[in-house]
């Protein structure tokens, strides 16, 4: 599952040409190497702000993928990293059996709204699901020890791209990783 941060602070320009582009860049880039990597790999999409709003159930259809994710524009001003990954665990629920469980949470790395996400940890990993997360800022965000406590806590990363090209080179490696 890719979680694409929809609050009004992606729409910053610290990184150019804003927050959301690269996110959107960056979901695509994933979505084109994970499908395309030969390994047999379902992917769904979601947005979130103050709520969360799946996009694209688990699919092999890169184009869909795509199209969902440079439909998404900023919808409001709380983040709530909590409902998306609330929202991405029961869609990986359906996941057929032999698929490795993953939400890549793309965010600038801060929240405002709901529940602390680390309450989530022994759900998420009493089914294997494993958060990595790519933030994107032009400065460190507020919460991302906390974000990096999480995705340690279930097997993941979490990568700072504080511009373009390192979001881009990070949602490479974030596609293939097991």
């Amino acid at each position: 599952m890719i979680a694409i941060d929809a609050s009004i602070s992606m729409s910053l320009r610290d990184v150019r040409p804003n927050r959301m582009e690269v996110a959107k860049r960056s979901a695509s880039v994933i979505a084109r190497s994970a499908l395309g990597s030969g390994v047999p790999t379902l992917i769904g999409l979601i947005a979130f702000y103050g709520r969360s709003m799946p996009l694209v159930d688990l699919t092999n259809n890169v184009d869909l993928v795509e199209r969902a994710a440079s439909s998404i524009s900023v919808m409001g001003k709380a983040t709530n990293v909590s409902e998306a990954l609330k929202d991405a665990y029961f869609m990986l629920k359906w996941a057929p059996a032999g698929y490795h469980k993953r939400v890549i949470l793309i965010t600038d790395g801060d929240y405002n709204e709901g529940f602390d996400p680390e309450s989530l940890v022994p759900l998420l990993t009493l089914d294997s699901v494993r958060v990595d997360a790519l933030l994107i800022s032009g400065s460190t965000p507020s919460k991302a020890t906390r974000l990096e406590s999480l995705a340690a806590q279930t097997g993941g990363k979490v990568y700072v791209a504080r511009n373009v090209d390192e979001a881009l080179k990070a949602s490479a490696v974030l596609a293939v990783m097991d």
